[in-house]
């Protein structure tokens, strides 16, 4: 390339600058346009800025895929394409700037037009299936009584209600909060040396009678199970 073609495509690209500026300024330009006009038109300006290199682009079969599309555009993106086409961006251009389709471009304006200009789409699936109260006594009856399971606090909270949650939505929920599922821990079975003291202890008082078991006050009262547990609660 000579020093008078590089001049050359330097002035080019000086012109496209200056028209851009010119067509830019010619058009009215709300507050949004304005805030994601200057990113749409720096963002285009460097796509579509010429080469020096002229080496031939090689037209293999693999070269030929198409640009895949993205799976949703966020908010920012959709107000920038909303706004660089009504500055007259080309739906080639936007789908370039973007890393997406022209059908994608194409089928978000007619969306964004059938919603009188709204970005925001509802969200499809099922929605949250308990409320704010339904949390709250999921949450609260575990701490009353920490040994009910997943299944008795749904029967307990949703008896009245004609749809309960899944016992599945209930576990989701106490996870959620940080109250996790325990397993009780499993008594050993009794030494010899308690075997000997227990042994003493009931000969010492095989004679006692009701009158003596009634000044002993039980502080405490334990469940034991030697085999097994009651599972996770």
């Amino acid at each position: 390339m000579s020093e008078n073609g590089k001049v050359a495509v330097k002035e080019e690209v000086e012109d496209e600058e200056y028209m851009d500026s010119e067509s830019v300024n010619e058009q009215p330009q709300t507050g949004l346009e304005a805030k994601f006009l200057p990113f749409i038109l720096a963002e285009n300006r460097q796509r579509m800025k010429p080469t020096t290199d002229f080496t031939p682009i090689s037209r293999k079969r693999g070269d030929m895929r198409r640009t895949s599309g993205k799976k949703n555009l966020t908010d920012n993106d959709k107000r920038a394409i909303v706004v660089g086409r009504q500055n007259g961006l080309t739906m080639m251009e936007l789908a370039g700037m973007f890393g997406v389709t022209e059908a994608c471009i194409s089928q978000f304006l007619k969306r964004w037009k059938a919603r009188d200009g709204s970005t925001k789409s509802q969200r499809t699936g099922r929605p949250r299936f308990s409320d704010r109260n339904g949390d709250r006594n999921i949450l609260k009856t575990p701490r009353t009584n920490p040994r009910l399971t997943a299944p008795a606090i749904r029967r307990e909270v949703f008896s009245n209600s004609p749809s309960p949650p899944s016992v599945s939505t209930v576990k989701r929920r106490l996870n959620a909060a940080g109250i996790m599922g325990r397993r009780a821990v499993k008594k050993p079975l009794i030494s010899e040396k308690n075997r000997v003291a227990r042994v003493k202890w009931a000969k010492e008082h095989l004679n006692w009678t009701r009158q003596d078991w009634n000044k002993i006050l039980s502080s405490d009262e334990s469940k034991f199970l030697l085999f097994k547990s009651d599972g996770i609660q």
